[in-house]
């Protein structure tokens, strides 16, 4: 058992069922696998909207980063509620620390490593200003590599992850990240049009010319 573990009251049963942290772990990571999807997808599509001049990026960005902020709070839920069901060895160092689980080490370790991009991808976000554009993008893009490593995070450590609902679920997910791959890597961005050009006119603040 977990030192945290050890700070609240034993597992609670949930009408006879799997304890409660069980189903709140469960629960947690699969809207958390559905939001990371939507977090991803959106990113490919309104980057593209908004570089066609389609949708103002100020809002494609709010939304954005609105989805992601809900995506940490469920990551948080599913982190904490894995860490104090003594049901499973899990500590708080194996959240950061890939493989050093003592409950199915190498899912959870996926898992781990997956957390770890996703970090980093958070924190570059915060500090972009401060960053060469070329660095801050090539980390956002490792969100490419953290989403396989989650779902497979997902599908080795879950119970339940063979029962029709969990896999027609992950598959929804898996094609609907395929997509926007496939969009972002082989559909070139619209070369983005400036405001003031589409209204035949010249921004003021630029001397004239672009």
């Amino acid at each position: 058992m977990t030192p945290l573990a050890l700070a609240i009251p034993a597992r609670i049963d949930l009408f006879g069922e799997p304890k409660a942290l069980w189903f709140i772990n469960r629960a947690s990571g699969l809207v958390l696998l559905v939001l990371l999807t939507i977090v991803l997808v959106f990113g490919v599509l309104a980057a593209r909207k908004s570089a066609g001049g389609k949708l103002p990026r100020f809002v494609s960005n709010e939304v954005h980063r609105g989805l992601a902020l809900t995506a940490v709070i469920f990551l948080i839920i599913h982190v904490i509620s894995a860490v104090l069901d003594d049901f499973v060895s899990i500590d708080l160092i194996n959240i950061v620390v890939p493989w050093g689980s003592g409950w199915k080490p190498v899912w959870i370790g996926f898992g781990a490593v997956a957390v770890d991009l996703l970090i980093a991808v958070i924190v570059t976000s915060l500090i972009r200003n401060r960053l060469p554009e070329s660095t801050w993008r090539l980390i956002h893009l490792s969100v490419f590599a953290m989403w396989p490593i989650a779902w497979i995070h997902a599908l080795g450590s879950g119970t339940d992850a063979m029962s029709p609902a969990y896999l027609a679920l992950s598959i929804v997910c898996a094609l609907a990240v395929l997509g926007a791959a496939l969009l972002r890597w082989f559909k070139p961005e619209p070369v983005p049009v400036p405001q003031a050009e589409t209204r035949g006119t010249r921004s003021a603040h630029d001397g004239g010319s672009w």
